[in-house]
C-alpha cells in the first residue's frame, strides 16, 4: 500500500446472513441465547435471562 489508504476488507471465511438467517442464529449463538418468542427484540435472538420465563 506504500502509505496509500484503502477501504478494502478481507472478508474471507465471513458469512453475511439474512434478517430472516439471523432471527434464527440463536443456536449458532451458543447457550446464552435462545429464540426471541416474544418479540421483545423484533424476535432476533435475546439472552436467556431476557426471555419472561426466566425471570418466573
Amino acid at each position: 500500500m506504500n502509505g496509500e489508504y484503502s477501504n478494502t476488507i478481507d472478508i474471507k471465511g465471513i458469512k453475511v446472513l439474512t434478517s430472516e438467517e439471523l432471527k434464527n442464529a440463536d443456536s449458532l449463538l451458543g447457550s446464552m441465547f435462545e429464540k426471541d418468542n416474544e418479540g421483545i427484540n423484533n424476535n432476533y435472538p435475546i439472552l436467556y435471562w431476557q426471555n419472561k420465563k426466566a425471570l418466573d
